[in-house]
């Protein structure tokens, strides 16, 4: 699934992201499968998602448009999900970023530090879970 950013010129030229009035999401995951999964999850609850298999094309593809939440893969094959929420993060200070991670940890966990993460969703996920998120989201738009 992919998202058409719509630009918009403010009155000097400069380039501005336009938002939808769809919540979006990007899910950078390299499991593609995964991802999409994930990515139609989202779409029932009205989110507009962008899908990307490595830290690279996510960077490639996020300053198009503004995002509502991001979820990170923990693992990626050319980086950190931890290192990637931050580069997201100094783009879109706003971003709710979601670490997901089949490895033990949560937002506590001392070993993610101080971390651009907010929440972090385990593999396998609960829908309650996922729901929650989606409701935090939901709230904060």
């Amino acid at each position: 699934m992919a998202v058409n950013p719509r630009h918009d010129r403010d009155r000097q030229g400069v380039f501005t992201i336009a938002r939808t009035s769809s919540p979006t999401a990007i899910v950078v995951d390299d499991q593609r499968w995964l991802a999409s999964a994930l990515a139609e999850r989202l779409s029932l609850d009205g989110f507009q998602s962008v899908v990307a298999g490595s830290a690279a094309e996510a960077l490639s593809v996020f300053d198009n448009q503004a995002y509502d939440v991001a979820f990170i893969d923990l693992a990626l094959p050319d980086g950190n999900g931890i290192d990637l929420a931050g580069e997201f993060k100094k783009r879109q200070p706003q971003l709710m970023v979601v670490l997901i991670t089949g490895f033990a940890a949560s937002r506590d966990d001392p070993s993610l530090g101080s971390t651009s993460v907010d929440v972090v969703l385990p593999k396998p996920w609960a829908p309650r879970e996922l729901e929650s998120i989606i409701r935090r989201v939901r709230d904060t738009q």
